[in-house]
């Protein structure tokens, strides 16, 4: 996952400081998930990947829900793709500790 770096004028990874601790539910029924933000997704998040705990039971849409608040995303799920594993899929797949979930908005080029 990489986002512009503008001072050296190339894509290079940038990682969420993400404190385990803090976002682990205190619940022992968690997954270890690695998230994946492109374009506006990652600048408003001010970073393009990060691994966070969450509830073993919790949806995609539940997920982006809860990254929505924290980071003020402002697309709707219905505005978005979502892939796991590299796979598009729909909000309703399940995904499992260690996946790889990728939000995607849309995008335009020319």
């Amino acid at each position: 996952m990489r986002v512009f770096d503008s001072q050296n004028n190339h894509a290079e990874p940038v990682n969420c400081k993400t404190n385990h601790a803090e976002n682990r539910p205190h619940l022992t029924d968690t997954k270890l998930v690695t998230l994946w933000y492109f374009a506006s997704l990652a600048e408003q998040a001010q970073c393009s990947e990060e691994s966070l705990t969450v509830l073993a039971d919790m949806t995609l849409a539940q997920l982006y829900q809860q990254l929505s608040q924290k980071y003020q995303f402002n697309l709707p799920v219905a505005a978005l793709a979502v892939a796991v594993n590299h796979h598009k899929v729909d909000w309703s797949h399940s995904f499992e500790a260690g996946d790889i979930v990728a939000f995607i908005p849309p995008v335009a080029g020319g």
